[in-house]
């Protein structure tokens, strides 16, 4: 028997961080076409539009880990959006000038937030998902 088998909450967080990946990513696409189609959006506002898409990217995620988990919500969705957001924390390092401004203290709270309340309110739901 093997480690994931025994406990599904590393799975499910896994799953979680590929799901908020994705969503986010989608989402991202989305607004792009929707600023090609509004191209008068101003500049200023992209920041708190790209936070707005990765507070529901990951909410999503947190969602389907914690749907998939069955227990333990809240914990699984922190740890989703603690690894989501390293990930795109290392990401805009990658691109980017490697500060640590203010706005990537607020992006954290945010995805903490969010990934808090997508574990709860998928541990919630109705029906069960279970991993065979």
């Amino acid at each position: 028997m093997s480690f994931f088998q025994k406990n599904t909450m590393p799975r499910s967080v896994i799953v979680g961080v590929i799901v908020s990946g994705a969503a986010i990513l989608a989402i991202t696409c989305l607004i792009s076409i929707g600023m090609l189609v509004a191209p008068s959006i101003p500049y200023d506002y992209i920041a708190y539009i790209m936070l707005a898409a990765d507070a529901v990217g990951i909410f999503i995620g947190a969602y389907i880990a914690a749907a998939l988990s069955g227990s333990r919500g809240m914990v699984v969705g922190i740890l989703c959006a603690f690894c989501t957001f390293l990930i795109l924390l290392i990401a805009g390092f990658s691109v980017g000038d490697g500060n640590i401004g203010i706005m990537t203290l607020i992006r954290a709270a945010v995805l903490f937030i969010f990934g808090i309340l997508g574990g709860i309110k998928g541990v919630n739901r109705r029906e069960k998902v279970h991993i065979r």
